[in-house]
């Protein structure tokens, strides 16, 4: 996992390498908190009893915190991924240059500076 991170932080100024770094590092997270949640803690509630289950239930609400996070990052990544699409959907508007009122003639479109 650590690993993951660092190729991630390598990747900085590269969104494409960084997203699939980021990816790899989710996926990686979330096999190792299920094979723990599958295998460990009911283990540890087992051999250890109440310190085992308190210890597992402290472990899962981690967990959940990690979940909690990664799914807000999801949700940040779509809502920036769609207001990027905004944006570049409206740049042909951004490059025209202003029209102005003028008492004359109603709209025109003013020369552009030398």
């Amino acid at each position: 996992m650590y690993a993951y991170y660092d190729e991630y932080v390598k990747a900085k100024g590269d969104p494409a390498q960084q997203t699939r770094w980021s990816n790899q590092l989710i996926w990686e997270v979330a096999r190792h908190a299920v094979s723990e949640e599958l295998v460990v803690y009911p283990l540890m509630e087992r051999v250890l009893g109440a310190e085992g289950k308190r210890l597992a239930d402290h472990d899962r609400e981690e967990h959940q915190v990690r979940r909690l996070h990664i799914h807000l990052n999801e949700i940040l990544t779509i809502a920036l991924d769609r207001q990027a699409i905004l944006v570049r959907s409206r740049e042909p508007h951004y490059r025209r240059p202003p029209t102005w009122p003028t008492p004359r003639s109603g709209y025109e479109t003013p020369e552009a500076p030398q």
